[in-house]
């Protein structure tokens, strides 16, 4: 690897790098040892390596996939047992509200919605129950609309709000039934 590379890698005089090879530095090791002249260069000409940046678009967008893919099968049981189950008590008009709510919610999302991804689906959807505007007046209290938000704080991952979105028309019809 060339010394005037490594120089303007880390910063230091061409004396210490050659002090560093001699030391056998365990930095000096790995770029030598994972990185060309060409990774050093254009790292330090556009602060990436594209190579590096492919193959981590690449492994990051399958484990997406397996990811939501298994969350998926985690959301029926949490779905039901908070608008099926005994989660929430005799209070069932608060629980079919709060459904109905998310099932308007996820209805105008489209599956192929770039801006939900693993880092923040809950997020965007929790945002998008609090702007959606309640219609009808059996929802109009607030409260369902909190319960629900505070639901999904609590016990949905980003994978399975992810999930919900790329699965939106299996997960309405889901909810339907419950």
């Amino acid at each position: 690897m060339k010394k005037e590379l490594l120089v303007k890698l880390l910063g230091v005089s061409p004396k210490t790098v050659y002090n560093y090879e001699k030391e056998n530095r365990k930095i000096i090791i790995l770029l030598k040892k994972y990185f060309k002249d060409e990774d050093i260069a254009e790292f330090l000409e556009t602060g990436k390596i594209s190579r590096c940046e492919k193959n981590y678009t690449e492994s990051y967008n399958e484990l997406e996939v397996y990811l939501t893919d298994h969350a998926y099968y985690s959301l029926k049981p949490k779905l039901k047992e908070l608008f099926g189950g005994s989660l929430f008590g005799a209070n069932k008009l608060y629980t079919k509200g709060a459904k109905d709510i998310l099932i308007d919610v996820l209805k105008k999302i489209s599956p192929k919605d770039t801006s939900f991804s693993i880092e923040n689906a809950k997020e965007r959807l929790l945002d998008l129950i609090s702007e959606e505007e309640l219609k009808w007046l059996a929802l109009k209290n607030p409260a369902k609309r909190e319960l629900l938000s505070h639901y999904i704080k609590e016990n949905f991952s980003n994978a399975e709000i992810l999930a919900m979105v790329h699965r939106r028309d299996d997960v309405v019809e889901f909810l339907k039934k419950i």
